[in-house]
């Protein structure tokens, strides 16, 4: 059994992406992406009907992940309609789903702000209430190189939701209160902050290291 990727709280190593020797490092848990939340592939609708099209649905590809800065994304470069949504497999998925680009290229990753659907070259995963979504999308982040390594496809790579759904992450045990839809006193407020902020600084060096190398 290969030995699991812990991130942002090893004390093995940097700290930043360190792995432990005797499995997941104390105070941490491993869960995997169908453990998270639900996985959904995207779909396109016909572009030969042109009521499908310029509607007020936002509608993700790899192109509009390709183009952001920040982890966030509020709007897509096409929009589709009602009827084009009820008209292909996309489904209507709410904020603070994680959306990842699964093949052209594979490793784009967003937190949509609005509700919204994707074609068929991304996976969302709809995440369960107790996983922080900013968390979440820095902890695929510091993985992604091992999502990218589950690609497979003779003309390009693609992860298939079977695929996706056996991917691993390390999350501190104490994120499992944590609940998107329920209040918190200011010390669970500030100590899920600061996690995450950590996890950000994480997510920033390791890219610093990878770019400079």
């Amino acid at each position: 059994m290969s030995t699991p990727i812990v991130t942002c709280g090893t004390k093995e190593g940097e700290g930043w992406r360190g792995k432990s020797k005797v499995g997941t490092v104390e105070g941490w848990e491993r869960k995997r992406f169908d453990e998270i939340g639900t996985i959904f592939s995207g779909s396109t609708p016909s572009t030969s009907i042109r009521a499908f099209w310029d509607g007020e649905i936002v509608w993700v590809t790899p192109n509009d992940l390709s183009k952001l800065n920040t982890p966030y994304l509020h709007d897509s470069a096409k929009r589709i309609t009602e009827k084009g949504l009820n008209g292909c497999s996309a489904h209507l998925l709410p904020p603070h789903s994680l959306v990842l680009s699964s093949r052209a290229p594979i490793g784009y990753v967003a937190l949509p702000t609005v509700q919204f659907c994707t074609n068929q070259g991304c996976k969302t995963i709809k995440l369960k209430s107790t996983f922080h979504p900013e968390f979440t999308y820095y902890n695929v982040l510091l993985n992604i190189h091992e999502i990218k390594n589950l690609g497979e496809g003779t003309t390009f790579a693609e992860i298939s939701k079977t695929a996706l759904s056996t991917v691993e992450l390390s999350f501190p045990a104490l994120l499992t209160w944590f609940d998107i839809n329920s209040k918190k006193t200011s010390g669970q407020q500030n100590l899920t902050s600061s996690i995450v902020s950590n996890c950000r600084l994480c997510c920033r060096h390791w890219r610093s290291r990878t770019e400079s190398t």
